[in-house]
C-alpha cells in the first residue's frame, strides 16, 4: 500500500495517533504528506475527542512536526501557502503568530508566483474573510478557483486540507455572490 493509501484510510478514520506513527515511520520530503498530517493534527486538535493528556501530546507533536516541516519546506511555496492557511485558523498550535504574519506568508507566496490563482485568492480572501470587503476581486478570484480543474485535482491531493480549503473558497464565492449580482 502506497503513503497516499495509507494516509488516505487514516483521513477517513480521522486517526491522528496513527497518523503519528506513519510519518515516524516513513522518512519522506514529500510536503504534502506532512501538509495533511498537520491538519489531521490541527483537525483533531479543534474538533476531536481526546483526554487532556491526549490533548496535551498532539499539541505538542504538531508544533514539532511544524518545526520540522518548516525547516525542511522553508522555501517551498505550497507550503508556505497552506501553512499561512492552517495558522489562520488555528495558529496556536503551530506558533504564536498574528493575522499580519499570515499575510505576509501569503504574500510571500503570489510575489513568488504572481498568476497562481490560489495564492491570489488566498492574499484577498484569508486574512479578511469579511463578504463584503474587496467583494467584487474575492467573488471573480473564487470562481476563477472553482473554473480551473488543474487547481480543483491539486486540491483532491491534499486530503482533508484539500477539501477544507475548496469548502473555503466555495463560502467565499457564495458569500460574495450576492454582493456582485448584476
Amino acid at each position: 500500500m502506497s503513503l497516499y493509501e495509507e494516509l488516505n484510510i487514516i483521513e477517513e478514520k480521522r486517526d491522528v495517533f496513527q497518523a503519528i506513527e506513519l510519518i515516524a515511520n516513513n522518512d519522506t520530503d514529500d510536503v504534502y504528506v506532512y501538509l495533511r498530517i498537520l491538519f489531521l493534527q490541527q483537525d483533531f486538535l479543534l474538533y476531536g475527542k481526546y483526554t487532556n493528556d491526549e490533548y496535551d501530546e498532539i499539541a505538542c507533536r504538531t508544533k514539532e512536526l511544524y518545526n520540522t516541516a518548516k525547516n525542511r519546506f522553508a522555501q517551498n511555496l505550497l507550503f508556505i501557502f497552506f501553512s499561512a492557511l492552517m495558522i489562520s485558523i488555528a495558529g496556536n498550535y503551530f506558533e504564536n503568530i498574528q493575522i499580519e504574519e499570515v499575510e505576509k506568508l501569503l504574500k510571500t507566496a503570489v510575489e513568488s508566483e504572481p498568476d497562481n490563482l490560489l495564492f491570489v485568492w488566498g492574499l484577498n480572501a484569508i486574512p479578511n474573510q469579511l463578504a463584503e470587503d474587496n467583494s467584487r476581486k474575492k467573488y471573480h478570484l473564487s470562481e476563477g478557483v472553482l473554473n480551473d480543474n488543474n487547481i480543483i485535482d491539486g486540491l483532491k491531493e491534499l486530503g482533508l486540507l484539500g477539501e477544507y480549503t475548496l469548502g473555503m473558497i466555495k463560502a467565499t464565492y457564495q458569500s460574495t455572490k450576492m454582493f456582485n449580482a448584476v
